[in-house]
């Protein structure tokens, strides 16, 4: 029998079980509501520089009152680095030349601002199932396929269905992803808290 310690297995289970507190999904949801609010205000560097450069802070913040006391503190590998930029790059040039090639056949190469507006959801819809299905490879949390699905699913419907403002659809889609990941993180943090309270060992006579 090998010795040998798989560290990369290690860190991934408890990146998962640091996945279960739920407040990975609660930042999605504020980041969705941002988002929705770019395109109901139009002002862009307000709703998205906010959630991008407070992302991380608001994460260690949440989880240093929550999930740490649970489950303890462990240092992990940040998942930033060339490779990891590259692929987010490539999977975007793919999902804009998958969605451009499609556009261009679906309307004859006449397709107007309206008609990329319609597609918007679909097109965001398929970057968070990118996004998922790198979190379900970096933590093993089933639910990340479900949000996956879910994601994209609901990018379909929303560009399918007519709406009079070519933008109703964007805002509708990212709003209703919002409530989605808001509702699930708050289940899932309440679980959490109930699977893991925390002990607080009493302190040893001196």
């Amino acid at each position: 029998m090998s010795d040998r310690i798989d560290v990369d297995d290690i860190e991934r289970k408890v990146r998962r079980e640091y996945s279960q507190d739920g407040i990975i999904e609660l930042l999605m949801g504020v980041m969705m509501f941002f988002m929705a609010g770019t395109f109901a205000t139009s002002k862009l560097v307000v709703f998205i520089t906010f959630p991008i450069l407070y992302m991380n802070k608001f994460l260690e913040f949440l989880r240093s009152k929550f999930t740490y006391p649970r489950l303890g503190y462990a240092v992990l590998k940040p998942d930033e680095g060339p490779e990891t930029g590259y692929g987010i790059l490539r999977y975007m040039l793919i999902v804009i030349a998958i969605m451009s090639v499609s556009l261009f056949f679906l309307y004859n190469g006449d397709f107007t601002d309206f008609s990329i507006y319609k597609w918007m959801p679909t097109f965001i819809g398929a970057i968070f199932l990118g996004a998922m299905l790198y979190l379900r490879r970096t933590t093993g949390d089933p639910y990340a396929l479900v949000y996956a699905v879910i994601s994209l699913i609901g990018g379909l419907a929303f560009s399918l269905y007519e709406f009079t403002n070519p933008k109703d659809n964007i805002e509708y889609y990212l709003l209703s992803l919002s409530l989605f990941y808001l509702l699930a993180g708050c289940l899932r943090l309440y679980n959490f808290m109930k699977k893991h309270p925390v002990i607080n060992l009493p302190l040893e006579d001196a």
